[in-house]
């Protein structure tokens, strides 16, 4: 990674110009949960932009910072610090996202993700029903605007997603009253090659599709309103919840 792409102090970069950029972006929906990349779809109006509307309630007069957004390049480790979020704060709840992937050993619907077939996310998304979705490599992935509706309804809670740049963007549009977007860097580029390579559950070809794009989600940093750099997983998540709680 060009020495550039990661904050000058090492660890934290907010970016007060990240919410005039938002709608620039492009990325994809939350692989990182399951190691998937993207092909960039969602592009013709139903799929990053997924309808999005003015968000559900009163309008607030500054940043809520209740929907708190994750984004990072396969590698970089937001699912593990998400999870990590979700245990030290009694009142975050994870956003849990659809898709029409097969469900996985282990897995529980509604627990894991919302496991939708073809045909019903098809319809979810023509209703708009979808704050934002993408299509990687041959599964459906999205944000249901219920469960986002659902989740603040207790005005206690934030509400923590693991999603993708596009995915990202896209929430901050649909919610820009709550949404605050933290973008997961790995202490460098070299770094995040070697820990995809010691996965050693995907194939070469796999891992060279997650380098090149994570060139690609590497750029956007700008467009997010915080980077927390994931050298210590503890220290990070302590990072983003000060961030929040500013």
């Amino acid at each position: 990674m060009p020495e550039s792409s990661l904050p000058s102090n090492g660890h934290t970069s907010s970016n007060g110009n990240a919410q005039g950029a938002a709608d620039d972006g492009a990325g994809a929906h939350g692989a990182g949960a399951d190691g998937a990349g993207a092909d960039g779809t969602g592009a013709d109006g139903a799929g990053a932009n997924g309808g999005a509307a003015d968000r559900a309630g009163g309008e607030s007069p500054a940043n809520s910072r209740r929907l708190i957004v994750l984004s990072a390049p396969s590698g970089a480790g937001k699912t593990t610090i998400a999870r990590r979020l979700i245990e030290r704060n009694e009142t975050w709840r994870f956003s849990i996202s659809a898709t029409t992937r097969p469900v996985r050993a282990g897995e529980l619907d509604g627990e894991d993700y919302h496991f939708l077939t073809v045909e019903e996310f098809r319809r979810r998304i023509a209703a708009g029903e979808l704050v934002e979705w993408e299509e990687i490599f041959g599964n459906l992935y999205g944000t249901l605007r219920s469960e986002i509706v659902r989740l603040l309804d207790d005005d206690e809670t934030r509400v923590l997603f693991d999603v993708d740049v596009r995915g990202a963007l896209a929430i901050r549009r649909a919610f820009p009253n709550d949404a605050f977007l933290v973008f997961i860097a790995p202490p460098s580029f070299e770094e995040l090659i070697r820990r995809l390579k010691t996965r050693q559950t995907e194939s070469a070809e796999a891992i060279e599709r997650r380098i090149a794009r994570a060139q690609m989600e590497l750029e956007m940093q700008p467009q997010f309103d915080a980077v927390v750099i994931n050298d210590i997983v503890d220290r990070a998540a302590a990072e983003i919840e000060a961030l929040v709680r500013q």
